[in-house]
Order: C-alpha cells, then structure tokens, then sequence
C-alpha cells in the first residue's frame, strides 16, 4: 500500500539543487556509513558536521 500519492507528491514538491559544499559533506557522511565508521561513536558527537 502506498502512503503518498505519487502524482500528489510530484506536484508539490520541487526538488532543489545542492551547494556544492554540501555535497561534500554527504559524500563524506556516505563513506562514514559504508566503512561503518557511523556506527562507533555516540550519536551526539556525529552531530556536529551535520548541524554546521
């Protein structure tokens, strides 16, 4: 079952483009994940680059 009506969604919602500088830090959360670096350390100390 599907929670959103995809037509309803597509309408609404306006995707917007990224700064390039927070793309950097996606990409440098993405190998956090995938080398399970994440994973170690409390949640609250990852906060910080995410907030800044």
């Amino acid at each position: 079952m599907i929670l959103f009506n995809r037509k309803t969604l597509a309408r609404h919602l306006k995707p917007a483009p990224l700064p390039a500088g927070h793309f950097a830090i996606l990409d440098a959360w993405a190998d956090m994940i995938r080398s399970g670096k994440a994973h170690a350390p409390k949640e609250t100390a990852l906060h910080g680059e995410l907030i800044a």
